[in-house]
């Protein structure tokens, strides 16, 4: 999805203080920032000596995503490129600067190996596999230890569950509102002694000033309404855990001298998997606990029309 009309604001990459975000990833794979590379990057990495590139092998499984999916790995990509120690040539951070700005054609690009990448990142600008120049031994390096996909896909899930959070809450305190459910539900012990989770108690004093001078509130004490605090305080944890691993992930740099590659790409995406999974589940319990709220809340409007009647 572009924006319709007027120039697209630029996420300049590998300048001096500057990190990488989830939104700044969210931003340019829904096409709503286009991406630059700092000058001054550039100018750095064209004086480093870089071997001579080779065909990179491409390895039969593929990993095919859709296209923000993808660009949202190719920034992922050409921070990590940048930010580490490798010697990387200005003209492979070119390439893929170049394709985050194409306009379609991400979708076809294989992220299951390193070979397979590279191929199908030249093949996507229009080279003929005989132009290919492949890549060096530290840009195979750097792709094949960014985990590239996993940490741009979780950098889009926690841009959207971020922005979730607030929302969640803000529709939970509606919808106890409309069933005039019992703000007392919500009055939880301090977290600080113990005997609560302080994203629970938060969660219920952020109900509370929602609910604040409303004059609707009554005294309905139904499941729906007071299990709010335990699954959108267990949701805001989950957030939390997501949202620093994958901070951290998005700016790290990466040591191109140390061995065991695979090994180390593949802690690395497991570790992510166990932070999106409890992530899943809680918006599962959430979905769960809103469908609840939402029959309660039928129910008491439709009972209070037939009252009228």
């Amino acid at each position: 999805m572009e924006l319709a009309g007027g120039e697209r604001p630029t996420i300049v990459i590998g300048g001096k203080g500057s990190s990488l975000s989830s939104a700044d990833v969210y931003a340019v794979a829904r096409g709503f920032r286009k991406v630059a590379i700092d000058p001054a990057a550039l100018e750095r990495f064209s004086r480093s000596k870089s071997p001579p590139p080779h065909p990179a092998a491409v390895e039969s499984i593929s990993k095919i995503l859709t296209s923000a999916e993808s660009r949202a790995a190719l920034v992922v990509l050409i921070n990590k490129l940048v930010v580490s120690d490798g010697a990387v040539r200005p003209i492979f951070l070119s390439l893929i600067g170049e394709i985050i700005g194409l306009q379609s054609g991400h979708s076809s690009l294989d992220f299951g190996s390193s070979g397979g990448l590279v191929t199908s990142l030249f093949k996507l600008i229009g080279k003929h596999p005989d132009e290919f120049v492949g890549a060096t031994k530290d840009e195979i390096s750097l792709l094949e230890k960014s985990s590239a996909a996993s940490v741009g896909i979780c950098a889009m899930l926690d841009c959207c569950a971020s922005a979730l959070v607030k929302l969640s809450d803000a529709v939970a305190a509606f919808s106890c509102e409309a069933a005039r459910a019992d703000v007392a539900l919500f009055d939880l012990p301090p977290s600080g002694d113990g005997f609560s989770i302080k994203d629970e108690t938060d969660v219920a004093a952020d109900i509370k000033a929602f609910l604040f001078g409303s004059k609707t509130v009554g005294q309905l004490n139904s499941g729906p309404f007071s299990g709010i605090p335990a699954v959108h305080g267990t949701f805001r944890g989950a957030v939390r855990a997501l949202h620093g691993r994958t901070g951290v992930e998005l700016n790290s740099s990466i040591n191109v001298r140390k061995n065991a590659v695979g090994v180390v790409s593949r802690w690395k995406e497991d570790a992510l998997v166990a932070l999106v999974l409890p992530l899943a589940m809680s918006i599962q319990s959430m979905c769960e606990l809103s469908l609840g709220r939402a029959m309660t809340v039928a129910t008491f409007l439709g009972n209070e029309e037939k009252e009228k009647s």
